[in-house]
C-alpha cells in the first residue's frame, strides 16, 4: 500500500503545516484499519492455538505408542544385561572411574526397568577405580601435626580437609559398588601416595591422611580373594609404616583368582636394601619382591611391574611357572648381568610375551668386542612357547642369546637411547644370528646396526621376515640408513650349498618373504619417494610378469621430512605395476597421511 509520503520516509524532510495535518488522518486511518484486521484475527489465532495444542497431543501419542512397539522393550533382561556390558570402556582406560559420568551409572539412571537390570549385573560395577590426589600439603605440615594445629596455617587447614573429603567420598563410593559387584570377581585400580611431597623435600604426611589411607586399604583388602586383576601405582614412604604397603603383601593363599597385575612400585630415596648393612638409620626400608604376595599369586598369568629405579632384576626372580606374559620396566640404573636375566627366565618356562626395560649401557666390556660370541652358558634356558620379545633402552649382554633355546619366537622389538646405541650395539646382532630365522617381524625404534651387520641381517640371516618397522632413527645414522633401500632393491646371487648344483645368474630377494615395511623416522630422510617407488616396483608384479624368488609387498608406510612432490599412484600405473591388495600410506609434515588404497 502506498502513502503520498512514501519518498519523505527515512529522509531528514521537515514537513509542512498542511503535511503534518495530512498525515495525522492517515496515521488515524490506518489505526482503524488495524483494529479492524485484529477482530478478524483473534478467532483465527484462537482456532490456530486449538489445532496446535491438538497437533501436539497426538504427537506425544504417536511417540508413547512408539516407544510401546520399540524393539527394546521386547529384549530380555540378559542380552540388555549384555548390551550394557559392551558400553563399558576399557577397565585402564581414566574414563573408567567411578564417577556420575560413569555407563554404569548413567545406564542405571534411564527408567526403572534399566536401573533394576543394571542393578542386577555385578560386572557392571565389578572395576573398583581408587584414584586419590596427591597429597601436596604445604610446608607448614611438619611432624605429623593434625588440622587444628596452632602451627598449621589456614590453607594447610583447608587442604587437609579437602583432601579427607576427597578420600571419604572415595571410600564411600567405593562400598557402593562393592556391594553392587556382588559376588563377583573385581579388578581392583588402586593409585595412591603416602609420601607428602613438598618443593622436592620429603615432610612427614599427617596421622589423619594415613588413616584415611588406611580406611581405603583395609576396604580393598577384605576382599582380596575377589581380586581377578589388579592395577596398583603406589609410592611408600617406608614399607614398614606404610599402610600401602599391605596391598602388596596380601598372601598368595588369599588370592585364589588373581590373573593379571599391573604394580608402579616407587619410594623416595631408596638407598638401602633389606639385608643389606645399614648404612643409614633415616633411609627407607625397601620391599623385596620375595615379600610380596602378588607375585606369588597360583592363577597369575600376566604381570607388568615399574619397580623402584634402583631395584634389581635378581631379586624379581620368581617362580612363575603359570606366567604367559611378563613385562618388567624400569630396571634403569643398575647394570643387569647375563646369568640375573637368564636367572629370570628360567622361572618362567611357559612365556608367551615378554617385554623388558634394560639399564643404558655405559661402557662395552672386553668379552663384548666381538658379536661372534661362542661362551653360553651350561644350562641353557629353553622358553619353547616364547612368541613376542621386547627391549627397551638397551639389550642384555650377548651371553644371554647364546644361553637360550626359543623356537616359537616370531616378533623382535628393539627400542635404543642414543647412549645405549654409541655404547651397545654389538649386542644385536647375537639375537639376529640365532633367532633370524624364526623371525617374521622385527621392529627397531631409534636404532639401526651398522652397515656391516645391516647388509648380513638383510642378506642372510632374516629369510623368513614378513614385516619391518623402523622408527625414530637420529640423525647420526644417515649413512646406515641410505643404504637400506638399495639393498632390499637389489638381488642378491645364491650361495650354493654342499652338494647342490646352482644354473648360473641364479639369484634371490634379501628377506624374500617381507611383505609390510613402515619406516616412520620422519626428522631423517631414510627414503626419497623415487626410492620407495622403485622398490614397489621391484617387489610387485609388472606388466603381468610374476615375481620370483620373492613375496609381493603388501603394506608400506614411510614418514617423509619434506612436502609430496611426486604422485605415487600415477608413477606406478606408469610403470604398470599390478597395485591390487597394495597399501600405501605417505606422511608428510604438517598433512595428513596421503594412503594409496585400491578398490
Amino acid at each position: 500500500m502506498e502513502s503520498p509520503f512514501t519518498s519523505f520516509f527515512d529522509t531528514n524532510h521537515i514537513p509542512t503545516d498542511d503535511e503534518m495535518a495530512r498525515a495525522q488522518s492517515l496515521v488515524s486511518s490506518y489505526e482503524t484499519i488495524v483494529d479492524e484486521l485484529n477482530k478478524e484475527i483473534e478467532p483465527i489465532k484462537a482456532k490456530l492455538s486449538a489445532l496446535l495444542q491438538q497437533r501436539k497431543t497426538y504427537k506425544d501419542l504417536i511417540l508413547k505408542h512408539r516407544n510401546l512397539i520399540s524393539v527394546i522393550r521386547r529384549l530380555p533382561s540378559d542380552v540388555l544385561s549384555t548390551i550394557f556390558l559392551s558400553c563399558l570402556p576399557d577397565s585402564r582406560e581414566l574414563s573408567f572411574r567411578m564417577r556420575p559420568n560413569h555407563p554404569s551409572v548413567v545406564l542405571s539412571h534411564v527408567c526403572q526397568r534399566w536401573r533394576h537390570i543394571a542393578l542386577e549385573t555385578p560386572l557392571l560395577w565389578a572395576t573398583i577405580s581408587i584414584v586419590l590426589p596427591n597429597y601436596q600439603g604445604v610446608p607448614e605440615v611438619k611432624n605429623g601435626e593434625e588440622a587444628g594445629s596452632e602451627e598449621m596455617s589456614e590453607d594447610s587447614r583447608i587442604h587437609l580437609h579437602r583432601w579427607l573429603d576427597k578420600a571419604r567420598l572415595i571410600r564411600d563410593v567405593a562400598q557402593v559398588w562393592l556391594s553392587r559387584a556382588s559376588t563377583s570377581s573385581i579388578m581392583l585400580k588402586f593409585y595412591a601416595s603416602d609420601v607428602l611431597n613438598v618443593n622436592k623435600s620429603i615432610l612427614q604426611t599427617p596421622q589423619s591422611v594415613l588413616s584415611a589411607l588406611r580406611d581405603l586399604v583395609d576396604l580393598a583388602c577384605g576382599v582380596c580373594e575377589r581380586w581377578r586383576e589388579l592395577e596398583f601405582q603406589v609410592t611408600v614412604s617406608d614399607c614398614d609404616e606404610s599402610p600401602l604397603c599391605k596391598l602388596l603383601l596380601v598372601p598368595a593363599e588369599d588370592l585364589p583368582i588373581l590373573e593379571k597385575v599391573f604394580i608402579t612400585f616407587s619410594q623416595p630415596h631408596t638407598t638401602q636394601f633389606i639385608g643389606d648393612p645399614p648404612q643409614d638409620v633415616a633411609s627407607p626400608r625397601v620391599l623385596l619382591p620375595s615379600r610380596i604376595g602378588l607375585l606369588n599369586a597360583e592363577r597369575l598369568c600376566y604381570l607388568d611391574i615399574v619397580p623402584p629405579s634402583d631395584a634389581r632384576m635378581s631379586e624379581w626372580a620368581q617362580s612363575w611357572s603359570s606366567l604367559v606374559d611378563l613385562r618388567l620396566l624400569g630396571f634403569t640404573l643398575i647394570d643387569i648381568q647375563g646369568e640375573d636375566f637368564l636367572s629370570l627366565l628360567r622361572q618362567c618356562p611357559n612365556l608367551v610375551v615378554a617385554e623388558f626395560e634394560m639399564p643404558v649401557l655405559r661402557s662395552i666390556t672386553e668379552d663384548e668386542s666381538s658379536v661372534e660370541v661362542t661362551s653360553p652358558s651350561d644350562y641353557p634356558v629353553i622358553c619353547p612357547n616364547l612368541q613376542v620379545l621386547k627391549f627397551r633402552r638397551g639389550l642384555p649382554p650377548p651371553v644371554v642369546p647364546l644361553s637360550l633355546s626359543l623356537p616359537s619366537l616370531s616378533s623382535l622389538t628393539v627400542e635404543y637411547t642414543l647412549s645405549a646405541y654409541l655404547n651397545g650395539q654389538d649386542r644385536f646382532m647375537p639375537w639376529i644370528i640365532h633367532f633370524g630365522e624364526t623371525l617374521n617381524t622385527l621392529q627397531l625404534n631409534s636404532f639401526l646396526p651398522n652397515p656391516a651387520y645391516l647388509h648380513r641381517c638383510v642378506n642372510e640371516l632374516l629369510p623368513n621376515l614378513t614385516s619391518l618397522k623402523i622408527g625414530g632413527i637420529p640423525d647420526f645414522l644417515g649413512p646406515v640408513t641410505k643404504g637400506l633401500f638399495p639393498i632390499l632393491t637389489k638381488f642378491i646371487p645364491l650361495q650354493p650349498n654342499a652338494g647342490q648344483d646352482l644354473e648360473v645368474g641364479q639369484s634371490k630377494r634379501s628377506l624374500p618373504k617381507l611383505e609390510c615395511i613402515s619406516c616412520e623416522a620422519a626428522f631423517n630422510a631414510l627414503w626419497t619417494e623415487r626410492q620407495v617407488i622403485k622398490f614397489i616396483t621391484s617387489r610387485r608384479s609388472v606388466g603381468g610378469c610374476a615375481l620370483e624368488n620373492c613375496s609381493a609387498i603388501q603394506q608400506v608406510k614411510v614418514a617423509f621430512p619434506y612436502a609430496k612432490t611426486i604422485d605415487v599412484w600415477n608413477s606406478l600405473a606408469e610403470s604398470s605395476v599390478d597395485v591390487d591388495g597394495l597399501h600405501v600410506n605417505f606422511v608428510y609434515p604438517g598433512a595428513p597421511a596421503y594412503r594409496l588404497i585400491p578398490a
